[in-house]
């Protein structure tokens, strides 16, 4: 099997609706990044998702960009970020070569779903910030009704 019938019966396997309790998530967040990987001139770069009292955090090492280099997508419960970091333009003659350039992707599974009006992404010193905001507890309050017999 080629790898590229290989990926068409994963992506097969992918598309269909996942069962409650299966490990679906995980296994989409984690062939996601292996075929990534197999792409030639990709890169992923650094990424920390943390959480704070009030969102779910995902911060990308992505210095030398501008905002507009940048896809977000938010889709219940991934977050795929991905863009171009260009070179600059000029001749030059390595001795050494470590920083990435071109295409990346970052795929993160999120432990819950998300909105797109909770969501911001902020672009700051070398770094783009994705904050999504926890759902705030809301008090309901229970009514009493007469049952008809």
């Amino acid at each position: 099997m080629t790898m590229r019938d290989w990926d068409a019966e994963i992506r097969r396997a992918l598309s269909a609706p996942e069962e409650e309790g299966a490990a679906g998530p995980i296994w989409h967040t984690l062939w996601a990044e292996m075929r990534w990987d197999f792409r030639p001139h990709s890169w992923r770069p650094p990424t920390d998702v943390f959480e704070t009292e009030d969102a779910l955090v995902v911060r990308v090492e992505v210095a030398g960009m501008r905002p507009g280099d940048f896809e977000v997508i938010l889709q219940q419960q991934m977050l795929r970020i991905r863009g171009v970091r260009y070179e600059p333009e000029g001749a030059r003659a390595y001795y050494q070569m470590e920083i990435p350039f071109g295409e990346f992707e970052v795929l993160v599974h999120l432990p819950f779903q998300a909105q797109g009006q909770d969501t911001e992404a902020e672009y700051r010193d070398g770094f783009l910030l994705v904050r999504i905001r926890k759902a705030r507890p809301v008090r309901v309050r229970v009514t009493h009704t007469d049952a008809e017999a």
